[in-house]
Order: C-alpha cells, then sequence, then structure tokens
C-alpha cells in the first residue's frame, strides 16, 4: 500500500507500508506508522485518514508533522523520537488542538515497531484517539470542583459573617435594652414630679383659698382673685396634670414598641379557638359597657408565639370595641380560613370605620384611627399589632368603609399535622 521500497525495508527487511495492514487496516482508531529516524509517513488506516481530513495520497511519502495539527509544535514529536530510539512505548494524552472550533483535544500513543533478526525499532506506530469529549467533561468536572471549593470558601466566609452579625446584633440589643431601661425610668422620673408637685399645688391653692374666704377683701378684688383661683389656675393645673399623663403613657408605649422588637420568639402550634376564647372574656367588661357582641367561629390553628399571637387579637379587638359607632349596636365577629400554607384570620367589627386615604397609616406609630376621647392610648396599638405579625413570618392588612365598618386580616403560617401540639 505505501507505494515505493523505502530505507527501512532495504535495510531491515520491514515494509512500513505493508506490516500493519495485517492489524490496523479496518480498526476504528486512526492508526499510522512513520519512519523512525525522519518521521516520514509510511503507512495510514482509513481511520486517520478520516480523523485529519486528508486522503492517503496527500499523506504517504511526507513528514508526520505535515498531516497532524500544529505541525513542528505538536508534542507528539518528541514522543517519536523517543519511542525509536529507546524501543518504549510513549504516551500524551489530551492534547489540545486550537485550529479546531471549538478546540479539539487528541491522545498519541506511540510504540516502536521492530524488525531485522536483532528486532530493533525500524519505525514507530502511532495511534491517535480524539479525546475531545473526555477533555471536556474533565474540564467541566474541574470547574464544578473548583466551583464547590470556591462555594465552600464562600460558605465560611458567610458564616463567618452570620457569626460575626450575631454577635454584634447581641451587643446592640443588649444596648438597646439598656436604653429601654433608660428612656422608661430616667424620662418618667421627670413626669412623677411634675405629677407630684401639682397635687401640691392644688392644695396649695386650697390652703390660700380657704385663707382668703375668712379676709376682708374689696369685691372688685374679691372678683378678681375668684377668676385666678376658680378658672386660671384650675385649667393650668388640668393641663399639666393631662400633658403629663399623656406623656407617661407615651412613654410606656414607645418601651412597648421597642419591647415587642426584642421579645425571644418561641413558636409552636397554637390552639386559636382557646386563644381566642380567653381573649375574649379578659375583655367581656369593656363589651357589657358598650353594649356590644362578639361572635368567635371555629378557626384552624397556627404556628407562631403564643404570647404574641396572643396580644394580637387582644389589640385587634380591643380596638374594634374602642372604635365602634355609638349609634347602633356594636358586633365584633372573628372568623378564620386556609388559603394555600396560610391560615387568615379577620377581626371584623360595624364600627366607624376608617376614610380610604387613612388606611394606609393605621399602622404608624402615633397614628390613631379616629379623633375620640374616650379611645384613649397613643395610637400605639396597631403599631405594636404590626410589629407582633411581622416578627411571626405573617402579614396584615385592612379592609375599612368609613360609617360602616373595619375588617382587620392577619394571615400567619399554618400548623402542620406533624407539628408538636404547645
Amino acid at each position: 500500500m505505501g507505494g515505493h521500497t523505502n530505507a527501512v525495508e532495504q535495510e531491515h527487511g520491514v515494509d512500513l507500508a505493508e506490516f500493519p495492514l495485517y492489524f490496523s487496516a479496518k480498526s476504528p482508531q486512526p492508526m499510522v506508522a512513520v519512519e523512525g529516524k525522519t518521521h516520514i509517513v509510511r503507512y495510514v488506516n482509513n481511520a486517520f485518514e478520516q480523523l485529519v481530513g486528508k486522503d492517503r495520497s496527500r499523506l504517504l511519502g511526507r513528514l508526520f508533522e505535515e498531516a497532524v495539527p500544529e505541525g513542528k509544535k505538536n508534542g507528539c514529536l518528541p514522543l517519536l523520537d523517543r519511542a525509536f530510539s529507546t524501543a518504549n512505548p510513549e504516551v500524551l494524552l489530551e492534547q489540545e488542538h486550537s485550529k479546531f472550533t471549538p478546540p479539539a483535544y487528541w491522545s498519541y500513543f506511540v510504540w516502536p515497531i521492530l524488525g531485522g533478526a536483532d528486532q530493533r525499532p525500524v519505525g514507530v506506530m502511532i495511534q491517535v484517539t480524539d479525546a475531545t469529549e473526555s477533555a471536556a467533561f474533565k474540564k467541566r468536572s474541574v470547574e464544578a470542583n473548583e466551583a464547590l471549593l470556591i462555594s465552600s470558601v464562600k460558605q465560611h466566609e458567610l458564616r463567618e459573617v452570620v457569626e460575626q452579625t450575631a454577635k454584634e446584633l447581641q451587643f446592640k440589643t443588649a444596648e438597646l435594652e439598656s436604653i429601654i431601661g433608660v428612656v422608661s425610668h430616667d424620662l418618667r422620673s421627670p413626669l412623677v414630679n411634675v405629677k407630684g408637685f401639682n397635687n401640691f399645688i392644688k392644695e396649695d391653692v386650697a390652703i390660700v383659698k380657704k385663707l382668703l374666704s375668712s379676709i376682708n377683701i374689696p369685691d372688685e378684688i374679691r372678683k378678681q382673685l375668684d377668676d385666678v383661683f376658680e378658672k386660671s389656675i384650675p385649667d393650668a393645673i388640668g393641663f399639666i396634670e393631662s400633658s403629663a399623663n399623656s406623656m407617661d403613657t407615651l412613654v410606656k408605649s414607645l418601651v412597648e414598641v421597642a419591647k415587642v422588637g426584642l421579645a425571644e420568639i418561641h413558636p409552636q402550634r397554637l390552639d386559636m379557638n382557646e386563644i381566642l376564647r380567653v381573649t375574649a372574656g379578659n375583655q367581656e367588661f369593656k363589651f357589657k359597657q358598650a353594649d356590644a357582641h362578639i361572635q368567635i367561629d371555629d378557626v384552624p390553628p397556627c404556628w407562631g408565639d403564643k404570647g404574641q399571637v396572643a396580644g394580637i387579637f387582644s389589640n385587634l379587638i380591643d380596638n374594634s370595641v374602642k372604635y365602634l359607632d355609638p349609634g347602633r349596636q356594636g358586633k365584633v365577629h372573628v372568623s378564620g380560613e386556609i388559603k394555600n400554607d396560610r391560615v387568615v384570620y379577620c377581626v371584623e367589627d360595624n364600627g366607624i370605620g376608617i376614610a380610604p386615604q387613612d388606611q394606609d397609616k393605621v399602622f404608624e406609630i402615633y397614628t390613631r384611627l379616629a379623633q375620640k376621647a374616650h379611645a384613649g392610648g397613643e395610637g400605639m396599638g396597631l403599631t405594636i399589632v404590626k410589629r407582633m405579625v411581622d416578627r411571626n413570618n405573617g402579614q396584615i392588612w385592612i379592609e375599612s368603609e368609613k360609617g360602616k365598618g373595619s375588617k382587620f386580616f392577619v394571615a400567619l403560617p399554618m400548623a402542620t399535622k406533624s407539628d408538636q401540639s404547645a
């Protein structure tokens, strides 16, 4: 198949063009035989022709470097010399050939062809394997391992950040608790003094009035003194007292809002029927005073902190009673249903309702639902409710119509069958 007699055949009696036919002509692996000293190609099989995309007429009698990518820079060439000189096989795995798009990876398996009476190397046999797929797989595996390593490092770094953040949060929490203590004590202490001295003024005024009543004073002067002691001073004392009480309530409310954010949460399965029964019982007197009625449906359990969830509905029910319409008998209705993975509870009343422009503000601090003297408080109730709902992974929203009533909806995580009872 080689065509003409070559130097190897003349010297050693081995025809490099014919000898490989016996074991490689039909091989699916590309194979080529070259002279050991010159690297001249003397044999190629069909698979090699297909691999390099050249007919054997363009390969035989030419240098091996002309047949393969990269030419003289092909890493396989040094292997030919070593295999020929040492009579030992050589391997070059997955050499990248960038002339292809995308790059191809070929593996070269090289071994000597022995001939002559002394069985010395007379040529070199080369099997070329297209290893592009396996190389690509290894590359993806390496990239995946590197990504996993980077991910592991990032997880470690993230864990350190979380631990550091937890420490900082613990410090800030302790600091905030200290501030709350200062606010609760140091701000309220002056208020206690104001109230106390206000009472002293009341007592002193009473003494002065008694003394003046026993003294003969001209009518014109007595009239002026009566205006001062019967109207001006009592009005001032009343203003001081109401302002001090309002400030005291405000401080208490601010402390309560802050405490809600600091309280440790202990989520558990909650029997909401029992919690609502107890909550309504605690406010029975308020309902009697308001001549109002409360109806509580059988509702599903939920998952949350018992104290805070009870606080949520205590505030909402109390809020409904505060803002009932005095022109009709008050009604409050509490219901609940499961929607997707949430339990949605509703506290509905037929009270005064909330104007559309005010509905977005009801959960903001200091916001009152209406200017009602008997409502009391500093508008913190719904702010506290919102904080507690948020801390229990819930949502709260409102639907209301002015003059007809309001519906407060609270969505909390559903308690599954596998959850242990509280």
